[in-house]
């Protein structure tokens, strides 16, 4: 069988026993961390979401204390910025530590 993008499996499905993850399937690790105000995801690709804004790490880093960034528009407190300042250095650190992180698009993922 294959399991196609945007894919989705029931509430209540089950996988059985001798159920096998295909030779190119590719497991994706994500961090998930609710915020004092918005929730904070990292699905690979060297991007985080914060809320629904999507910037890559760096950016987060270099411009989550700037007038022009979503923080800002969002009107976090200083106190909130450093709070999502640490979040992101958290999931750079674990990134850094797993480079096997990243999501690479495969051509043919099956579950058998």
């Amino acid at each position: 069988a294959t399991i196609g993008d945007g894919a989705t499996i029931g509430n209540e499905a089950k996988i059985g026993n001798w159920a096998k993850i295909g030779n190119w399937a590719k497991i994706i690790k994500c961090v998930c961390i609710i915020g004092s105000r918005h929730s904070v995801n990292y699905f690979g690709n060297n991007k985080i979401a914060i809320g629904c804004q999507v910037y890559t790490i760096e950016e987060w880093l270099t411009e989550i204390d700037n007038v022009k960034t979503a923080a800002s528009r969002e009107g976090y407190t200083p106190s909130e910025r450093a709070e999502y300042r640490k979040y992101v250095e958290l999931i750079r650190d674990l990134y850094a530590e797993n480079p096997g992180w990243e999501v690479v698009k495969e051509e043919k993922s099956t579950v058998s």
